[in-house]
């Protein structure tokens, strides 16, 4: 009984109220307003020295003595990054994801509280640390190789990453920069490394107010659909006896504005946040680098000539987080998917699902889906969702192997059409296991709804091992 209080207790200390809005936009928008100043830094040790300074006086003002926890974290990721071993991302990601696990249940240990707010900040540095550990590991193979060269140069293939190895008051500065600090975008140490050594003209000279001004009109319409579909429909409903009175279709059809108001909530928060890098001039690269959300660029950046540079048109997507109309206008769940959080996507991917052990390949879906999980949180809630996901996906596979590979294809767009349909139906009831959290109310709205979405896709799998592809799905 009372273990079963102190998880009460944290999931609900994990779960926004309006307190933690109002702190969240103030530290958003102070955050845009800020990085008009910090462009105008007039070296890297200054613009890093302020960056920094920003970051952990807002820590500090918001979390308190939470603080110490990102400190530890920091610290020792750090001592794990000196020792050097060659099994440093793996001892790092064990470590830095450990002391997660800790943070969560303080409750239990009997440590000082922890807040969303610093649960926030905490989630952010865990990508982070693990990132930077893994880049400074791999630099450290590539100078290795780069040693036996005959030529003493290091491969083309490796010059997209670290240059040089940060010092560990680097590496400090890197967790606390004020950009993201609570709500992401993602980016490695190599984007930040290329921020501080902008000079103060060239960061002048990149073009802000178009960026800006298109996610401000976003913001504004998102921010208005969310106040008026929250007056109407709450979460809180849904764990109310008075909810399971209600008919079938009623108890369904709620999770509709549920996703709707979560998904406002993110579009909103991610694109104000988007605006504070770009105000900063953070993330910015030539169109023709190619960048990647999370990534950076994916060609080497050349020095610009003054004449160049007013010409050179820049790009924001390395720290792109969302993308709406993806979001919600993508056929699949697969494509969904990639447009949400997408900075994170790619952390997963490159980190997760890249460096799973290639004789478990077998497990590396389900093991990217559960870190996911656990990285968001450990209430129940959060595993129900993402290790529900696998068999949508892959019902889906199969229903564009058998279905759609045997239409004809005047019939294709309706097939995506439906396909949209369910995908939305899929990520709504995913959703509502997000949004409720604990066990018993996520167990208790599924079984009122008989388990449809994983019914559904049961039949789906079942289904498909009877019909046979088509002959073209089945080339492909």
């Amino acid at each position: 009984m009372q273990s079963n209080i102190y998880l009460c207790r944290t999931v609900n200390l994990f779960k926004m109220t309006i307190k933690d809005e109002i702190v969240y936009t103030g530290v958003l928008l102070t955050s845009v307003a800020v990085g008009f100043l910090i462009r105008g830094g007039r070296d890297p040790l200054q613009k890093q020295a302020l960056s920094t300074l920003l970051g952990l006086t807002t820590i500090y003002s918001l979390c308190g003595q939470e603080t110490v926890y990102s400190l530890i974290s920091v610290c020792g990721t750090l001592c794990i990054i000196k020792l050097g071993h060659r099994q440093t991302p793996l001892i790092a990601f064990s470590f830095v994801f450990s002391f997660l696990l800790i943070f969560r249940c303080s409750a239990f240990l009997g440590l000082p509280r922890t807040s969303a707010v610093g649960n926030a900040v905490q989630l952010m540095l865990t990508l982070k640390l693990i990132s930077v550990a893994i880049e400074i590991h791999d630099l450290r193979i590539r100078q290795k190789k780069a040693a036996n060269e005959k030529d003493d140069q290091v491969p083309v293939k490796f010059q997209l990453y670290l240059k040089s190895e940060p010092s560990s008051l680097d590496v400090f500065c890197y967790s606390y920069c004020y950009v993201g600090l609570f709500t992401g975008p993602f980016f490695k140490y190599r984007t930040y490394s290329d921020f501080l050594h902008q000079t103060s003209d060239d960061s002048s000279k990149i073009p802000w107010k178009e960026g800006v001004t298109h996610r401000v009109k976003q913001i504004c319409a998102f921010v208005t659909l969310y106040l008026i579909a929250s007056y109407f429909f709450s979460i809180d409903y849904v764990k109310s006896d008075e909810f399971y009175e209600r008919g079938f279709f009623f108890r369904l059809f709620y999770m509709v504005p549920i996703f709707f108001i979560g998904r406002m909530r993110f579009y909103s928060a991610w694109l104000a946040a988007e605006c504070s890098f770009i105000t900063a001039a953070f993330g910015a690269y030539p169109k023709q680098c190619k960048p990647r959300p999370g990534h950076g660029p994916t060609v080497e950046p050349q020095k610009l000539t003054e004449k160049e540079f007013e010409n050179v048109e820049f790009s924001f997507d390395t720290v792109r987080n969302i993308n709406p109309a993806g979001s919600d206008w993508s056929s699949t769940v697969r494509d969904g998917m990639r447009s949400w959080n997408m900075t994170v996507q790619w952390w997963l991917a490159n980190y997760v699902h890249k460096r799973w052990p290639a004789h478990l390949k077998q497990f590396r879906t389900a093991a990217v889906l559960g870190c996911s999980a656990y990285w968001h949180g450990i209430a129940p809630g959060y595993f129900g969702a993402f290790l529900t996901m696998p068999f949508i996906m892959a019902a889906e596979d199969a229903m564009l192997k058998k279905a759609k590979g045997n239409l004809p294809a005047d019939f294709h767009d309706v097939y995506d059409w439906v396909n949209w349909f369910f995908k939305m139906r899929s990520f709504e009831y995913m959703y509502m296991a997000f949004a409720l959290l604990t066990w018993h109310d996520t167990y208790r709205w599924w079984k009122s709804v008989y388990f449809i979405g994983h019914i559904l896709c049961a039949v789906v799998l079942a289904v498909s091992f009877v019909v046979k592809p088509a002959r073209k799905a089945k080339e492909q």
